[in-house]
């Protein structure tokens, strides 16, 4: 037996949106329609503080893939469609599904109208029964007519519908879902079964994403949650169970604080990481055009502070191994030609390293 899974590292996550555009791809999710996120891959943000010392958040989520689904529990069909693998992961099976949606109902990270119950996303969707799926690739209507293609037009010429369709067969679910029945994340298992991993792990630049089998003490995912304190989220409202709390039993777990520091400090500095003081301040962030960024050095010495992309690449240095002397320095970045996006604001010298989220927002 095994139980795949999923953990997430908050603070190797961007905020990129990766995975979300990845996963979509892979698995030919449609677009926003009739209140529903078609997103397998999604995100829950907030905004924590008061200006100028604000942050945005980030917690990717996709199907949490519980031991104790209930969503399975509920499905009324025999054999069920919505049914529990032999590794633990929650599968569909299309022709099984009568479209009830129970399993909506029953999942607490799932919600059948999105706006109207004030989430925002659901694991879990339904493909409307009052219109074929993928509409806008259906539509013959051209924007600007004789001088834009329909998306109808878009599709016939490109042979597939949607004209972006990845090719793959499974034998419970079809490549293109139809309509009047539910879809979900299956943790990418036409993949997974053939060796490869998820498309949202490979695709994260920032390697945030790990998966693997829990019930495998030797697993990288066993290994970084008995490093790391993990937490998983008991709803689709950013709330995380408590201590002692199982709830669903979720197999995706989070691990580390999204847009915490980094500190990486010998005994000489004498810190304590749970406590210590942060080194890098932003303000505002998100950035517009401009943004002050305030280094709080704790000791003299050699310090290199850079921004990156959330593909690792350097885009601004703004100090290269200078000789710093213990205190406050401020640098003025200007933003105005950086593509929007999230960065990643890195302080370090030989003993200390530090990283803050930078978002640009234009």
């Amino acid at each position: 037996m095994a139980r795949l899974g999923m953990v997430i590292d908050l603070h190797k996550c961007t905020g990129c949106g990766a995975c979300g555009i990845a996963c979509k791809t892979e698995n030919n999710t449609q677009d926003y329609s009739n209140g529903r996120y078609y997103n397998w891959a999604n995100y829950y943000t907030y905004t924590t503080g008061k200006f100028p010392e604000t942050k945005v958040v980030t917690i990717p989520t996709l199907c949490n893939h519980c031991s104790d689904a209930p969503c399975v529990a509920n499905c009324p069909t025999n054999p069920k469609a919505m049914f529990k693998s032999e590794d633990g992961v929650t599968l569909h099976n299309d022709e099984r599904c009568i479209g009830c949606r129970l399993c909506v109902m029953t999942c607490p990270y799932s919600e059948d109208k999105i706006e109207a119950a004030g989430v925002q996303y659901s694991v879990i969707s339904y493909n409307s029964d009052e219109e074929y799926t993928h509409s806008f690739w259906r539509n013959k209507s051209e924007w600007l007519s004789g001088c834009t293609a329909s998306g109808f037009e878009v599709s016939e010429k490109a042979g597939t519908l949607p004209p972006n369709m990845n090719e793959y067969t499974h034998p419970d679910y079809e490549k293109v879902r139809r309509n009047g029945i539910t879809e979900k994340c299956i943790l990418c298992n036409h993949r997974t079964t053939k060796g490869e991993l998820p498309h949202c792990v490979v695709s994260c630049p920032s390697q945030a994403r790990t998966y693997g089998d829990f019930d495998d003490p030797k697993s990288e995912v066993s290994k970084l949650i008995a490093q790391y304190p993990p937490k998983r989220l008991k709803n689709n409202k950013g709330e995380f169970l408590a201590n002692g709390e199982t709830g669903t039993k979720p197999n995706v777990y989070y691990i580390r604080e999204y847009n915490a520091p980094i500190l990486s400090v010998d005994e000489d500095f004498n810190y304590n990481i749970q406590n210590s003081k942060q080194h890098i301040k932003i303000y505002p962030n998100p950035v517009e055009y401009f943004t002050n960024i305030q280094c709080f050095i704790p000791k003299d010495g050699n310090y290199t502070l850079m921004l990156f992309n959330s593909a690792g690449q350097v885009v601004q240095t703004l100090m290269q191994d200078e000789y710093i002397n213990k205190g406050s320095i401020d640098f003025k970045l200007s933003a105005d030609r950086l593509p929007s996006g999230t960065y990643i604001c890195v302080l370090k010298n030989g003993e200390i390293i530090e990283s803050q989220n930078l978002i640009v927002n234009h």
